[in-house]
């Protein structure tokens, strides 16, 4: 429309451009805009003395564009010409100089230059105080800026000191700048999440979703709204879709950090519906969405239900988005783990080859990823006892590995101490004690600077222990470390002790992986270290550790043996955190809860409905009633009360249990279900066919909802209603 009234050089024209420019970059085309503010500035600087403010802004502009392509030395150049100018012609207009020393700053940042980048915000900070003495929204983004620089050096209690002063600040001078207040709101919560704090974390997100589901309206119609132009308008949503989706995959993932799976699903189901209602276009996002369902499907060993959603997702993907060739690799390479975990070895190998030959074909440039494929590959193949065809795909992993990444000494040792593993299966043992040698020869010559200098450093008494450890092979390391952190628990210095303890772990775990008891008595090791250094978090979370390895091992004589070492281990901390931290309640109830699982593992169910019930007291106490926790131990209780035939006690608690999902979380349709149809069971077996008929019928209703024809759930309770019914 202007170029009708206008020459392509008026001064209008310019304006125009720099509008089209701020339109392209916020849609992210930084190339078009990138053009649009440079035609805008040569306009300019025809009608303009060089010094002009409009020049200047514009210099700045194209500084942003370039920044965001990453041409980080042509941005810093653009930026640095209008600070001359900036100090040239207008000294006392400080509030643009600071703006200045922010885009330098920023350019510093992404170039990983962050002690100059921070020395720029500091001096902005400095200036901007002093012209605004009683604050101002924008000092809060040069504390949000520079909170943001700490956070990727490792400094978290700074970060967050910044993080904090950012948001007091911006929420008293300017409330309303929800988009602001949640930017710094997900700042803080990835800080505390990176400090493994994660209860606080979520709580700084719930308010960043709070925030976005309240206030979600975009900018963009504003900036439609000025230029009278229709397409932006129908360009924009007024709902800030992505953004609430992008919060709510944010607390799912701090949910799985914390294990709380059935939490962490609700809210990827919520982000997954917004995306399909709203964003159907969004494929590569929905399937990327429906992989984080299927990952904790998997955490929680629900091999089916994971195995479905990955192929919901690898079918999307194939269909809309079918050059994504890594994120179809990656998706075969997880249906082929589900697979594994359920011995099916043919189908896991054929996905697995799928996988592998997708990344040969098109990413063959990750040759470290293909050898990581190619050692997955192997384990199948040794589970189905091809060591030919093993010992072939770990010679090739080895040859990447060896030409692509020659300094990762450790994964080359790996598969040296592998390809041995298979020859002795071989019975080739010349081959085999070769192949062994050479990890040894590694070792000596790469792990001295490598891992062992802080030992000399730090311990001179280990010298010669340390010269002796170089040329052994792992057995001795294990022995030498081994007497050093006893040596160091006798004289009760135990963070020392701590050291050799965790090198041991380190070493059984990558060269001795098989050997589950010993690793379960080293970190039962590591764990009394914790207690003594009062680390009780740390403690619990190694005994945890042990407590897993223990219940892997397969079953033998020594299991009651495992057992009574679990029962030690979470009575030692149950009594720490009685004695000393009493007011945490949770760390109480979970210690109570892992001793009630073992007590019926044991089947000592009386113990365990005693751990239970103490368990399912303070939890009801000090929880809302709408925590999953509490819904799973009444769970818990029903199903030892079965066992122990106290059908009456049984069926209270899957009510209770059964009501709390229903006013809790109505969207677990096929939880419910389930607990319809168990308490149909109860009814059966204290002779109430009426009422067993009327849940079963009630969990047939629920399952026609969400299940297919199909599925053993549905046939199952029409087959209990004939039956019932005659």
């Amino acid at each position: 429309m202007h170029k009708q009234f206008f020459q392509f050089d008026h001064i209008d024209i310019s304006k125009y451009l720099c509008t089209l420019g701020h339109i392209y970059s916020g849609q992210g085309h930084y190339d078009t805009a990138l053009e649009s503010y440079q035609q805008s500035l040569a306009v300019v600087k025809q009608y303009f003395f060089s010094g002009h403010t409009d020049i200047i802004c514009l210099l700045h502009n194209v500084g942003v564009a370039l920044n965001n392509l990453g041409k980080f030395d042509d941005a810093m150049n653009f930026h640095c010409q209008a600070l001359a100018m900036e100090e040239k012609y207008y000294p006392s207009f400080q509030a643009k100089i600071v703006q200045t020393f922010m885009y330098i700053g920023e350019v510093l940042r992404c170039q990983e230059k962050y002690e100059e980048a921070l020395d720029h915000y500091k001096q902005a900070l400095v200036m901007q105080k002093n012209y605004y003495p009683l604050g101002h929204v924008n000092i809060a983004f040069t504390l949000q800026n520079t909170g943001i620089i700490l956070s990727q050096q490792g400094k978290y209690d700074e970060a967050l000191g910044f993080y904090q002063q950012a948001l007091e600040m911006t929420e008293t001078f300017d409330p309303s700048a929800y988009e602001s207040i949640v930017a710094i709101l997900d700042n803080i919560s990835y800080t505390l999440k990176n400090q493994t704090k994660y209860e606080e974390a979520l709580n700084f997100l719930r308010r960043a979703l709070e925030i976005r589901e309240t206030h979600c309206s975009s900018n963009h119609l504003q900036i439609a709204h000025n230029l009278n132009d229709i397409e932006i308008r129908e360009t924009f949503d007024l709902s800030d879709y992505e953004g609430i989706v992008v919060m709510l995959s944010n607390i799912s993932h701090v949910l799985k950090q914390e294990k709380r799976y059935d939490d962490a699903l609700s809210f990827l189901y919520r982000a997954l519906n917004i995306r399909e209602t709203h964003l159907p276009s969004t494929y590569a996002q929905i399937a990327r969405n429906i992989n984080s369902i299927d990952l904790i499907h998997y955490e929680q060993e629900k091999y089916n239900e994971a195995r479905e959603y990955y192929e919901r997702a690898l079918e999307i993907t194939e269909t809309f988005n079918a050059s994504a060739y890594d994120d179809i690799a990656v998706l075969l390479s997880n249906i082929s783990l589900t697979y594994k975990r359920q011995e099916d070895y043919v189908e896991a190998l054929d996905f697995r080859n799928r996988s592998l030959e997708i990344r040969e074909t098109h990413l063959l440039s990750n040759h470290l990823q293909i050898a990581d494929d190619l050692n997955e590959l192997v384990h199948i193949l040794l589970a189905q006892i091809e060591y030919n065809k093993a010992l072939s795909s770990y010679k090739r992993a080895l040859e990447m590995r060896e030409t692509f990444d020659p300094s990762g000494y450790e994964n080359i040792a790996c598969l040296l101490t592998s390809i041995s593993d298979v020859l002795k299966h071989q019975q080739k043992l010349d081959e085999a004690l070769d192949f062994q040698n050479q990890p040894l020869k590694i070792l000596e010559t790469h792990c001295p600077t490598r891992k062992y200098d802080e030992a000399l450093d730090n311990y001179q008494k280990v010298l010669p222990i340390c010269e002796e450890f170089y040329a052994s092979d792992y057995k001795n390391i294990l022995v030498c470390l081994g007497n050093n952190a006893d040596v160091f628990e006798d004289q009760e210095k135990y963070d020392q002790a701590l050291l050799y303890r965790q090198r041991t772990l380190t070493i059984r775990q990558k060269h001795f992986s098989s050997d589950h008891d010993e690793i379960a008595n080293n970190l039962t090791n590591i764990g009394q270290l914790h207690v003594n250094l009062k680390e009780y978090d740390k403690a619990l979370e190694v005994y945890q550790q042990a407590l897993s390895i223990r219940e892997q091992i397969s079953q033998s004589d020594e299991v009651a043996n495992e057992y009574d070492d679990a029962l030690n281990f979470y009575q030692q901390a149950l009594t720490i955190f009685e004695e000393n931290c009493p007011t945490d309640h949770t760390k109480i109830a979970n210690c109570l809860h892992e001793i009630a699982l073992i007590w019926n593992s044991k089947m000592d169910y009386d113990r365990a409905i005693e751990y239970f019930e103490r368990c399912l007291c303070i939890r009801e106490a000090s929880l809302s009633l709408d925590d999953l926790v509490i819904t799973n131990t009444l769970l818990y209780l029903n199903l030892i009360r079965e066992k122990r035939n106290h059908r009456e006690l049984s069926l209270t608690y899957e009510i209770n249990y059964c009501l709390m999902r229903i006013k809790f979380r109505p969207l677990d349709q096929v939880i419910i279900g389930d607990s319809f149809s168990r308490i149909g069971q109860h009814y059966e077996h204290l002779n109430e066919p009426k009422l067993a008929i009327d849940y079963y019928k009630q969990a047939l209703n629920v399952y026609q909802y969400c299940l297919p024809e199909w599925h053993e759930s549905r046939i199952d309770m029409e087959l209990n209603i004939e039956r019932l019914s005659k």
